[in-house]
């Protein structure tokens, strides 16, 4: 008996000596922890390319072969983009940490920090090409084999006056070329003094803006590429500066601001049209555009998705402020805040900048020849949805809460719907914090955080309905222990034609007749009974994860539906099914 004591008194310090010797978590354990971050498939399914970044330190980029499991890194690796044809992807390479570390402790300036590097993956023969002093780089998301980068010249070849070949160094922020490369055939074609570029979406189509500075002149062009035919066209050339270019997913269509001044606030042009045919938008044709309102070079030019539209920013247009001739010591400066104001004092100065740059939302559309000015002072931010092809952009203003929610902290609105074709704006709900969209815009949906129930909007005629009314399940997160109001689950997507929409609870998916004509329907199987949550499965409206080419997305969701015992409708070509 008492040996049996003695051995189980020395398990027991055994234990505890084992227990002791186990090591304890310190603040370095956090910096080695490594993460999987930024993960995208190629279009046909067939790579997977991801960064695997520890919490301090050089990470690395990997490129995995799905059928083969085969896997190549590459050191320092980032922002990775594969191209739309699946036979190559681009990423940037960052300095080592300690050369990194070293700049900065130094406190260099910033012309002389180290820089990032190109590095190119060819998925078929695995070849990696890499290019020092990267500045940017860009390549078409749905096109073939082309890509541009901007690269910093540190020398340039040049001849002396006895005619011999020698190096001259050069300023990294006035000498830049642009290479436009195919990394399967090895085509380059390299230009100079190229400020911007951007390539077409669906499309081997390069739209280039070239700028060169003699004195207080300054001669812009723009320059139109493509790789199909290796051919360059001038197609705009004037003293002047280019700002805010722009071109369709196609290539066919094309859009940039212009302005001749020469003072440092500019009055900008717009120009829209085709590489054959361009033409200025005059100011003075834009419906609903308030007085002194001019095209603003803060805000975006882009095209909508069909390249119908084009859409850009205006603003007030102050012009040349009065030069300030007081020395630094003889101005005074002082902050007033009152407890009026409606946003307190540090937020304002977070925000100064913001208010300085900000432009209100226009749209230009091709086929009536017609200029819209959407957002406005009353209405002043703008989403723009379904990718700029639908009837209505989605309005939105604070201003009314602002005040409060220096207490509150809610990020509560008032919503409007406007009209693309004629600006009209219509109030459409007060006080909220969000309201979804159907793909084909026949209705929306947003969640009342006044009683807790989703209501469903006609957007022919504003009317709403309760949709989760009377349904005995909780729609907002149940465990919010936090001193505001909890947010709701919010939904999963639409159905082809808004026929359905699809809202979370906490475990599980339902299925809604935005009409209540059909009795909702919960689509997953017993979610809240097995504590099983399916909210992981929700869908990017975007129509890249339900295109059918990506088929290794296709299948793995499948897979999921299948497994999950899930009534989902399978993904299909059609244009705005989201489930």
């Amino acid at each position: 008996m008492k040996f049996k004591m003695y051995l189980l008194v020395s398990f027991f310090f055994v234990a505890i000596a084992s227990f002791a010797q186990k090591k304890s978590l310190t603040v370095d354990d956090f910096d080695n922890w490594k993460q999987i971050e930024k993960a995208q498939l190629s279009e046909n399914g067939a790579y997977l390319v991801y960064e695997y970044n520890p919490g301090n330190g050089d990470g690395k980029l990997v490129i995995v072969n799905v059928k083969t499991k085969v896997s190549d890194t590459i050191s320092r690796g980032y922002d990775a983009q594969i191209n739309g044809k699946s036979t190559f992807v681009s990423f940037k390479i960052k300095p080592e940490i300690a050369v990194r570390r070293k700049a900065e402790t130094k406190k260099l300036k910033k012309e002389k920090l180290p820089i990032d590097s190109l590095g190119i993956y060819v998925f078929k023969t695995k070849e990696i090409k890499k290019y020092p002093s990267l500045k940017n780089f860009s390549q078409p998301t749905e096109g073939g084999d082309w890509l541009a980068y901007k690269t910093i010249l540190k020398t340039v070849k040049a001849k002396d006056s006895a005619g011999v070949d020698k190096k001259i160094k050069v300023k990294p922020k006035s000498d830049t070329l642009v290479v436009i490369y195919n990394p399967i055939n090895k085509d380059s074609i390299a230009f100079l003094n190229i400020k911007t570029f951007s390539w077409s979406k669906k499309a081997d189509k390069l739209l280039l803006h070239s700028e060169k500075k003699k004195d207080s002149l300054t001669a812009s062009a723009l320059l139109y590429f493509d790789a199909g035919s290796k051919k360059t066209d001038t197609i705009f050339k004037s003293k002047g500066t280019i700002s805010k270019i722009a071109i369709e997913d196609k290539g066919e269509k094309l859009g940039f601001l212009f302005s001749s001044d020469t003072t440092k606030i500019k009055k900008y042009q717009l120009y829209k049209g085709t590489k054959s045919l361009l033409a200025e938008l005059k100011a003075n044709r834009i419906k609903n555009l308030p007085e002194n309102w001019n095209y603003s070079d803060k805000g975006d030019l882009f095209f909508s998705k069909n390249g119908k539209r084009l859409f850009f920013g205006n603003a007030l247009f102050e012009g040349e402020k009065r030069k300030d001739t007081l020395l630094n010591k003889e101005r005074a400066t002082l902050d007033i805040w009152a407890w009026t104001d409606k946003e307190l004092q540090p937020e304002q100065i977070v925000n100064s900048k913001k208010e300085q740059n900000r432009t209100y939302q226009a749209v230009y559309d091709f086929n009536s020849d017609k200029a819209v000015q959407l957002a406005n002072t009353v209405v002043p931010d703008i989403k723009v949805l379904n990718n700029g092809d639908g009837n209505f952009v989605l309005g939105a203003d604070d201003e009314s809460y602002k005040r409060a929610s220096s207490w509150n902290a809610l990020a509560i609105k008032d919503f409007y719907k406007i009209d693309i074709n004629t600006g009209e704006q219509s109030l459409l709900i007060k006080e909220q914090e969000q309201i979804w969209f159907g793909g084909s815009q026949k209705y929306a949906v947003y969640y009342n955080r006044k009683d807790s129930i989703y209501y469903t909007i006609d957007l022919k005629n504003n009317q709403q309905k309760p949709l989760t009314k009377g349904t005995n399940v909780v729609w907002y997160d149940e465990r919010n222990d936090q001193p505001n109001e909890p947010s709701p689950y919010g939904i999963a997507g639409w159905d082809e034609g808004d026929k359905f929409v699809y809202i979370y609870d906490r475990y599980d998916i339902w299925k809604f007749d935005p009409e209540s004509k059909i009795q909702p329907k919960r689509i997953t199987k017993n979610g809240r009974e097995n504590k099983k949550i399916y909210r992981y499965l929700q869908i990017d409206s975007e129509e890249k994860f339900i295109d059918s080419k990506n088929k290794f997305y296709c299948l793995f969701l499948k897979k999921v539906l299948k497994k999950q015992d899930m009534s989902i409708p399978i993904l299909t070509k059609k244009k705005h099914q989201q489930l």
